[in-house]
């Protein structure tokens, strides 16, 4: 499954509406990446704690769960979802061969099954006309930082009201978890891109970018997210030289992110 641009039209109905994914981690990237392109705002979640605590901290349009991941606890998720009130709508990933995920996901009570290699039309559908513009809830306030970072350093390079705020919504241990895995992939992916620009080596450059789209966005590492958008968008028309100098500039950044989260 790869990240393409979804066919799905850019309508009024779901222009920038707020999706939480929750799958594996391939596949959550994946799909977070085809509506982002549709253009949704969306956040991935692996596990039913990630995504719960997610949706205690942001105000999201539409959940889309695969039952099967983090050991089947996602059709728990769906049904917590399903019999909470005021929550977003609730559809199921499940492949139309998967007999037994698309079984779960009705006993779950999900509204719908997407196939996860195609979600954006169906999501679009299911998200519906509206004339409310979707987006997140304000976040709680703000509690001390934890994981392991200082408050002191926060500046040009973390939102701390993200950070913070999500902090504040998932707790210390699952914040120190997430901080684990985010540092990992910015360390890997920046490693891809400084590996890649050299070269002007633009499929790898898209490749790494996608990821750190979602990854720095997770944690409120805003202009490391904003220059991987841009070195993404980049790679499909700039010239070589052009190329290079975003990536240095990214490859820069992500180092100030990896020094704010220190060491794991």
């Amino acid at each position: 499954m790869g990240h393409e641009t979804a066919s799905a039209p850019r309508g009024a109905a779901f222009r920038d509406a707020a999706v939480l994914v929750v799958a594996a981690r391939d596949a959550a990237r994946a799909i977070a990446q085809t509506l982002r392109d549709a253009g949704m705002r969306v956040d991935a979640a692996l596990t039913r704690d990630e995504a719960l605590g997610l949706i205690g901290f942001y105000d999201f349009d539409l959940a889309l769960v695969d039952p099967l991941c983090d050991g089947g606890a996602g059709a728990e998720l769906i049904r917590d979802l399903v019999a909470a009130s005021g929550g977003p709508a609730v559809a199921a990933l499940a492949a139309p061969e998967d007999e037994r995920a698309r079984a779960l996901a009705r006993e779950a009570g999900a509204s719908a099954c997407l196939a996860p290699d195609a979600p954006a039309e169906a999501a679009a559908a299911l998200l519906g006309p509206s004339d409310a513009e979707p987006g997140r809830g304000a976040a709680p306030d703000a509690e001390p930082a934890v994981g392991g970072v200082d408050p002191a350093r926060f500046g040009a390079h973390v939102d701390r009201e993200i950070y913070e705020g999500l902090a504040a919504a998932i707790g210390e241990e699952m914040m120190d978890e997430l901080l684990t895995r985010v540092r990992a992939d910015i360390a890997e992916q920046r490693a891809l891109v400084a590996a890649a620009a050299p070269a002007a080596d633009r499929e790898a450059l898209r490749r790494a970018t996608h990821v750190l789209i979602s990854v720095a966005g997770a944690v409120g590492a805003t202009p490391l997210q904003r220059m991987a958008e841009e070195l993404n968008r980049l790679a499909k028309q700039a010239e070589d030289e052009a190329l290079r100098a975003a990536a240095a500039a990214l490859t820069a950044e992500a180092d100030e992110v990896l020094a704010f989260i220190g060491p794991r």
